[in-house]
């Protein structure tokens, strides 16, 4: 036996309330994804300037790896006996320190 259910008098203003939920989702939604692009375009932004200053770090540290490497030479040039002494020394160092394993 079905019975007839009558009109609540709060359906059309829980109808409103629906249509406000709505939009206020769909508002969100819209919110939620200006969000998430302003963030991507912030991490892509911060990306680019890491690189650049990894970039710039790295040709720092390559011109001082050439000049520490031309210093080098100039010593092994100015003093060649001492060098060899010293590489010597550092192979007996080493042999001693390999044979003890």
């Amino acid at each position: 036996m079905q019975e007839d259910i009558a009109p609540f008098p709060a359906d059309a203003a829980h109808a409103n309330d629906l249509e406000v939920l709505k939009a206020d989702i769909a508002a969100l939604r819209e919110d939620l994804m200006a969000l998430g692009q302003h963030a991507g375009e912030t991490a892509r932004a911060r990306m680019e300037r890491a690189k650049m200053r990894m970039s710039d770090v790295a040709k720092s540290a390559q011109a001082k790896g050439k000049q520490a490497r031309d210093d080098i030479q100039e010593h092994i040039e100015e003093h060649p006996f001492a060098s060899v002494g010293l590489a010597f020394g550092f192979g007996v160092v080493l042999g001693v320190l390999v044979a003890r394993r």
